[in-house]
């Protein structure tokens, strides 16, 4: 939206007055400059398949597990950055959920072996964590104390790429933390807007998206009620592309044609302004086991998720690439 932009270039000087910018000592495991994937690759212009999701012609190849990224029996939400060479995941650490990093060369290359993100994880259980498309501010969802209750998202800053996050707050998400858990959380490319999907103590878990304000606060959440299963099922997991005009995620929705389980689904919108189309299922891809956490690569061209399809049964990343 015009006005959010316009926003962001008005308060991008003073943003880091509301954090604490990078710890001493130079940047952790997966710490890398973040640029959009519209930038030269090996010389050649990158092509976006993200007007295939718009006029509903995507399509999906083969999933293929990211074995290298096994970390455990439980690896979950993963969240790339707009280069496409840094991937973020939680899973098991020595004692708890931890923020783990993957990071690669160039993009097409294999993923290396992921490391824990000292400064996004803590002793208590991280979920997910996301960060703005400059890379200098995180949001992780975590069960560590001091916050309202359970799980709340938590925001941490720094001054460069090459430094680390510093101290957590929740300082700017007093309007968005609730007494459940408050899962996803996803900012948007621009830092403008905070999609997340909070579980209440009892009902449906819905999607909701909070936009920042001028002091960097964010203001009370609106749910996405478009995305809502008329059903009462639950539905988590947003993930928006650059733009937000594409929304993935996840559901647990049922109907004719519709896999059992937890199954991955998305919606589009002219403009941020406008609702979403009514969700539709993400071709190809979705099966009979647990699929969710789905994330688009900047360009749109490849998806990301996690499911326990596998021959261990365990929750493991995954990609497909667009056709």
């Amino acid at each position: 939206m015009v006005k959010f932009a316009l926003a962001c270039l008005v308060v991008a000087a003073c943003r880091f007055v509301h954090g604490l910018g990078g710890t001493p000592g130079g940047g952790d495991a997966g710490d890398a400059p973040m640029i959009g994937s519209d930038a030269l690759r090996d010389g050649t212009v990158a092509v976006s398949c993200l007007p295939k999701w718009k006029d509903g012609s995507v399509q999906l190849g083969s999933a293929a597990e990211l074995s290298q990224l096994v970390v455990g029996n439980y690896d979950d939400d993963p969240f790339v950055t707009p280069d496409d060479l840094t991937l973020y995941f939680d899973g098991m650490g020595s004692a708890s959920e931890d923020i783990f990093a993957s990071t690669r060369a160039r993009a097409g290359d294999p993923w290396g072996t992921p490391a824990v993100v000292p400064s996004l994880s803590s002793t208590a259980d991280e979920s997910k964590t996301s960060i703005t498309g400059d890379g200098l501010d995180a949001f992780i969802s975590s069960t560590i104390a001091g916050g309202v209750g359970n799980l709340d998202v938590w925001e941490a800053m720094r001054a460069d790429t090459q430094s680390a996050f510093g101290m957590w707050s929740e300082t700017n998400l007093a309007n968005v933390n609730t007494p459940g858990s408050d899962y996803d959380a996803a900012i948007s490319f621009d830092g403008e807007h905070l999609y997340y999907a909070p579980s209440p103590t009892a009902g449906a878990q819905e999607i909701y998206v909070a936009a920042r304000n001028l002091d960097g606060t964010f203001a009370t959440p609106v749910e996405l009620t478009e995305l809502a299963d008329p059903g009462g099922a639950s539905t988590a997991d947003p993930a928006p592309s650059r733009d937000e005009l594409v929304l993935v995620f996840s559901s647990q929705r049922t109907g004719s044609g519709v896999p059992m389980g937890r199954n991955m689904w998305y919606a589009t919108r002219a403009s941020t302004s406008d609702a979403f189309s009514p969700p539709v299922q993400i071709p190809d891809i979705n099966t009979d086991n647990d699929e969710g956490g789905p994330e688009l690569s900047d360009d749109g061209c490849t998806l990301y998720f996690s499911s326990d399809r596998g021959s261990d049964g365990q929750t493991h990343v995954y990609y497909a690439q667009v056709m």
